[in-house]
């Protein structure tokens, strides 16, 4: 169902804009908090405390290294890399662009400024690799983890879509608990292999959930004044 149509749905039903307010300011709240969280988290992440814990956590999982288990993880990162992201966008976008062609460019832009927005926070906070024991390189700063922020945005928009179009209950519990295993498998794929601190994949947990969120917000906003211009026109 195209935005318009959802949108003329809703006219007539009562307590609709009220709804909708409500999940605006909800969106409002959840967006603040979780933005302030990311901003203290970072602020402490960075101290040599933090480091500590880091460190302390990292070692723990180093210690968990096989040679099986190691091309396990390189394999389940790659599933938080940008051009799998990109492969597997084009397919998600064609099935929604089909018959929900504004839904199919909220999918592209939440994804496309996800990615932007972590490039611009590791120019911005310039945090160095760890140097112990990585098993790949990169030549990107550090914090946050672009694969768990960016992970965590495209699994769980899927979901999220999943959950919005379809009346399968069962196979959306199934598709979120897939998405939710992705995110947390291709976290700890990033420590695993020594490529991020523990508080850059929390970090990027974080502040793609703000991201999302923040895009939910807007997209329910721009919905909701459409909704009463719609019933202003029709009274």
């Amino acid at each position: 169902m195209a935005e318009s149509q959802f949108i003329k749905k809703l006219i007539g039903r009562s307590g609709v804009v009220f709804v909708l307010l409500a999940e605006i300011l909800l969106g409002v709240v959840l967006s603040i908090f979780s933005l302030y969280v990311f901003v203290e988290f970072t602020e402490n992440a960075l101290s040599a405390e933090a480091m500590i814990y880091d460190n302390f956590i990292s070692d723990f999982v180093y210690g968990l290294r096989t040679p099986f288990i190691t091309e396990v993880m390189i394999i389940i990162s790659k599933f938080g890399a940008g051009y799998v992201f990109f492969a597997f966008s084009l397919v998600v976008l064609y099935l929604i662009w089909k018959k929900h062609k504004n839904d199919a460019l909220f999918f592209f832009i939440i994804l496309l400024m996800g990615l932007l927005l972590n490039n611009f926070l590791k120019l911005v906070i310039q945090r160095e690799r760890p140097l112990i024991s990585p098993l790949t390189h990169e030549l990107t700063y550090s914090f946050p983890s672009g694969h768990a922020m960016n992970g965590f945005i495209f699994y769980v928009t899927i979901a999220y879509f999943f959950y919005r179009f379809t009346k399968k209950k069962t196979l959306t519990l199934l598709i979120s608990v897939f998405c939710f295993l992705m995110v947390i498998l291709v976290g700890f794929s990033r420590i695993y292999l020594g490529v991020h601190y523990p508080t850059d994949v929390l970090a990027g947990y974080v502040i793609g959930f703000w991201w999302f969120v923040t895009a939910l917000l807007i997209e329910k906003t721009l919905i909701f004044f459409k909704l009463l211009k719609l019933k202003k026109i029709n009274n």
